[in-house]
């Protein structure tokens, strides 16, 4: 949650700083009006298009299970796979005999905690990007006098590595969003305008986001005809391989390269200790890490030299 806070802050201060330089306002005001503005988009969505999505969620909701047994029943055609069908447990079984009261006490319990994170993760990290140098400071102020021009040049490079690693995050959401929803629109797939919200949320995570994100839509257009599936995961493949070829290299310019099996590892690990929290951030992490270690370690110490003249071509 604090790395969370600091990777809002970072695009939020990263913002006020292009508005105060456009328009020639103290960084304060100009945090206040990137603040606005964002609050005013999002309720504006929500406003806008808030309805079809709840409508097209409660249908999802009713038309998955029915999708899972269209395949299920499809599978059970084949010799040998009715045996493992029946093996696996219903999602009745799955659920449990838990009462309804039970469960939505549950629901509301975790739907209020979400909540709560959700309002503390935005209230730090409006005060971390209100005053910034002062966090900074006490973070230098830590460390050895020595060390601190070195720390404050890791500091620096690690809020520029963030910065636009988010950036091209939200162009990549962009792209994917757009690009399913009107490619699922075009194939006549239920629901395309959610699935291309979810699959546009979902690609904030690498590698395992666009999977889950495909899993249905490719459920729903099964439930029309195979054709269908075949065509939908054509065009979510299609779509990674846009990403993967074009936006991915433009935004390694200003950040650093995540090796694929790098980022899965870093996913899987924070997965099995923080849970989904550790999955979603999981590649920012690993991109600050592999900026630190470069500059403390690798240009540091393997060859300070080197290191010294990479820093003095970074600030030119």
């Amino acid at each position: 949650m604090v790395f969370a806070s600091v990777l809002l802050a970072v695009v939020l201060r990263g913002a006020a700083d292009r508005v105060a330089t456009a328009l020639h306002i103290p960084a304060t005001l100009a945090l206040i009006v990137v603040c606005a503005g964002g609050l005013g988009l999002l309720a504006g969505a929500f406003w806008w298009q808030g309805p079809r999505v709840a409508e097209e969620a409660e249908i999802l909701r009713q038309e998955l299970p029915d999708a899972v047994a269209k395949l299920r029943a499809r599978f059970e055609e084949f010799r040998g796979v009715r045996e493992i069908s029946e093996s696996v447990p219903s999602p009745s079984e799955l659920v449990g005999n838990d009462s309804f009261v039970q469960r939505a006490a549950k629901a509301a319990t975790s739907t209020l905690g979400v909540l709560t994170a959700a309002a503390l993760w935005l209230f730090v990290g409006f005060l971390l990007a209100l005053s910034p140098a002062l966090y900074r400071d006490g973070v230098l102020r830590l460390l050895p006098e020595s060390k601190r021009e070195r720390a404050s040049a890791v500091l620096s490079r690690l809020q520029d590595t963030l910065w636009w690693w988010s950036l091209g995050r939200l162009l990549s959401m962009t792209f994917v969003g757009v690009a399913t929803g009107l490619g699922l629109w075009l194939l006549g797939v239920p629901l395309a305008f959610l699935l291309g919200l979810i699959a546009a949320l979902l690609s904030f995570i690498p590698n395992l986001g666009p999977i889950i994100a495909a899993v249905p839509a490719i459920l729903l257009a099964l439930a029309q005809s195979p054709q269908t599936a075949l065509w939908v995961g054509l065009l979510y493949v299609g779509i990674q391989a846009v990403e993967s070829l074009v936006l991915d290299p433009v935004i390694d310019r200003h950040t650093v390269y995540l090796p694929p099996a790098l980022t899965v590892v870093a996913q899987l690990l924070l997965g099995t200790i923080v849970g989904l929290l550790g999955v979603a951030l999981a590649a920012p992490l690993t991109a600050a890490a592999m900026t630190a270690i470069s500059i403390l370690w690798v240009q540091g110490v393997l060859a300070p030299g080197r290191g010294r003249e990479t820093n003095l071509l970074h600030e030119r």
